[in-house]
């Protein structure tokens, strides 16, 4: 079993370290449509199996109930806030160019809040968090992929693209630390109100992020058959 100090280094090294290798990957070579779909359904299969066996068992339910519906509310509010932050800025500047910084900066908000839920995982177990981080860190990968082959076909070059990459890396480092703080005294009503927030973002994550945008790709049969294979590979991580 992995002690603290090692998952710490791992929670606060690994995912945004992952930014900015698909930062690099995605300014150097974009993927197809069909690869993209396919990283989509894998991704959304490891996060909602994290949440289906790491957050929600722990969840409170009947010792907090108020606690468990603000948290989960405050979860689905924040995602939606920041899609239609994102959405609002898409219309206005279109797709992520050169003078499209605003964008920059909502994609940095979608770090900061991925950053959250992995640094509000500390609470719940050293086991729990290295799952979790795992899911989360594929899918800041993907996200940081994909957002700089876009500014890529845009024409931003190799020196910009990586300064904006760290720039994201360091908004989900922020999230991560302020969520470990948070999470550090978590116990009661407070920790079932913060799982229940955890939840409820990533289910929205995988229902209105991943696999609305993969199905809006081209779609395939290898891609749902990745979803399963990311879902089972959760349960296999026994004690």
């Amino acid at each position: 079993m992995l002690n603290q100090n090692l998952t710490s280094v791992i929670l606060i090294v690994f995912p945004p370290l992952m930014v900015i290798i698909g930062s690099f990957i995605g300014l150097i070579r974009s993927p197809g449509q069909r690869s993209i779909s396919i990283i989509q359904h894998f991704t959304a299969g490891l996060v909602l199996a994290a949440v289906a066996k790491e957050l929600l068992p722990k969840i409170n339910i009947d010792g907090f109930p108020f606690t468990s519906i603000i948290g989960f509310s405050a979860g689905v509010a924040l995602m939606i806030g920041v899609k239609a932050l994102i959405e609002s800025i898409e219309e206005k500047n279109g797709v992520i160019s050169k003078s499209s910084n605003p964008l920059i900066v909502a994609v940095g908000v979608d770090m900061v809040v991925d950053g959250l839920l992995l640094g509000t995982s500390t609470a719940i177990g050293i086991r729990e968090t290295i799952i979790i981080t795992i899911a989360l860190t594929i899918e800041v990968f993907f996200l940081s992929l994909s957002t700089c082959s876009s500014m890529s076909k845009n024409g931003i070059r190799m020196n910009k693209g990586m300064l904006i990459s760290l720039f994201l890396s360091i908004f989900l480092l922020v999230g991560i630390l302020i969520g470990r703080l948070l999470s550090s005294q978590m116990t009661g009503s407070l920790l079932t109100g913060t799982l229940a927030f955890a939840s409820s973002a990533l289910l929205y994550l995988v229902i209105e992020e991943l696999l609305f945008e993969a199905h809006k790709k081209k779609d395939t049969k290898l891609g749902t058959i990745m979803f399963f294979i990311g879902f089972f590979i959760i349960f296999l991580l026994e004690d």
